[in-house]
């Protein structure tokens, strides 16, 4: 008999084949909750749009597209599409090949689905007979239960897109222990003549910190702007406050912080690189229940990224700049990160004139080398990146087309990793 399709919308389970009833949430790899109970059967690399699949669970209320992998009884477990036979009951030691063959079913099923699949179940019932139940929408994971199917019967949650580390703005200065920022303007004129230092006078400026501050260029100055933002100052270095120890005459200057940005720079887990469509973007955006926006941000992460913490824009966006500095964003609130995807030789860019000119991590590992002509011979070769130092004894290049850096190239350091995940650096 051919595999027989339904659509279940927010049904109650019932033990009647072949009615069940499932949900699932697609979640980052790094997002995935650890199962408390049961046995993972298989787990693929997150990043090469696998599945992570746990007895744990075999069922959740919510909407579903499902499909028979055997007959209806009252021949209920024959002819099973996957062509590999577990016969009424399923069996630990004889049926590994059998079980692993209509999850590899299930799982090309949930890839080719129209509109995404985010996850699917696997149900061998009492009676033997099988189905599968595929899922687009984005559910609570907490909904999840175990019913009393065969042992065999589980979810698998589709990994197809990760996100790296969500990022933040550096702190803002602060002052020493025992110590307050200084609150009157002769006060700071006062702690400049204590400290040495040139007192270049009051301003009103709402992007530094209110109070009394040094400059590392050009003194100390005293902001009568009380609701100044030290986060939306996007031009100056070397800012720190200035503060009186116990309201005495002495006086000391707080940790220096640099211009406001974002800690690091956002970057992809190994194996992976930014997420390079939108509709992808899109798609994530759908798979994780998220809001999803478009816009033109020269001072924001390029492409696909998601975004917590804030109170407007949280959410995933696709950011359409292509000039610009994305990480001197004024008055950044929440914490970014990168929408990922599985890195092939396809996904890396080769938008540039050599990997050698690109100067960043991230640059680097998510690009391969997009030269022509008299160097055609390392168009499309991957950039690897050398650890942070430079690659070669005599010259200061961070980053080198990998076929030739590691094909007899004498002053090589030997230190430098890929974006597959081949390399050696610390």
């Amino acid at each position: 008999m051919l595999p027989m399709l339904a659509v279940v919308v927010l049904g109650e389970e019932s033990n009647q084949q072949p009615e069940e009833d499932a949900s699932f949430l697609l979640q980052a790899a790094s997002q995935i909750k650890k199962h408390e109970n049961g046995a993972h059967v298989s787990r693929s690399d997150p990043m090469l749009d696998g599945f992570d699949c746990t007895t744990a669970y075999n069922f959740m209320p919510g909407a579903y597209t499902q499909e028979s992998l055997t007959d209806y009884c009252p021949t209920c477990y024959a002819n099973p599409v996957y062509k590999k036979d577990m016969g009424q009951t399923y069996n630990s030691a004889s049926h590994v090949d059998a079980l692993a063959a209509a999850l590899d079913y299930c799982k090309e099923r949930c890839r080719n689905m129209p509109g995404g699949c985010s996850a699917f179940f696997f149900q061998k019932h009492s009676n033997g007979h099988e189905i599968c139940g595929f899922y687009t929408d984005a559910v609570d994971l907490d909904n999840r239960k175990k019913d009393g199917h065969q042992e065999c019967s589980q979810f698998c949650t589709r990994q197809k897109y990760s996100l790296g580390e969500h990022k933040t703005r550096t702190s803002s200065p602060i002052c020493p222990p025992n110590s307050s920022i200084v609150t009157s303007a002769d006060t700071c004129g006062q702690s400049a003549a204590l400290l040495g230092m040139v007192f270049s006078g009051k301003v009103t400026q709402s992007n530094f910190p209110p109070g009394c501050y040094r400059l590392s260029s050009s003194g100390i100055w005293f902001n009568e702007d009380a609701g100044g933002d030290w986060h939306a100052n996007t031009g100056s270095n070397g800012v720190s406050l200035v503060c009186s120890m116990d309201n005495s005459n002495t006086y000391s200057v707080g940790a220096e912080r640099t211009k406001p940005a974002v800690e690091s720079e956002p970057t992809c887990p190994t194996k992976a690189v930014p997420v390079t469509s939108s509709d992808r973007c899109g798609e994530y955006a759908h798979m994780v229940g998220k809001s999803f926006s478009t816009d033109n941000l020269p001072n924001y992460p390029r492409g696909c990224s998601d975004r917590i913490d804030h109170p407007r824009f949280a959410g995933v966006w696709w950011n359409t700049a292509e000039e610009g500095s994305w990480d001197q964003h004024q008055g950044f609130r929440g914490k970014v990160a990168l929408v990922c995807e599985a890195a092939t030789m396809e996904s890396l860019d080769n938008n540039n004139e050599g990997c050698y000119l690109l100067t960043s991590k991230s640059q680097c590992l998510h690009s391969k080398d997009g030269r022509t002509g008299d160097h055609e011979l390392l168009k499309d070769t991957p950039c690897r990146w050398c650890c942070g130092q430079s690659c070669q004894t005599h010259k200061d290049n961070k980053c080198e087309p990998e076929r030739w850096l590691l094909e007899g190239q004498i002053n090589y350091r030997g230190e430098s990793e890929n974006v597959f995940g081949d390399g050696n650096c610390p």
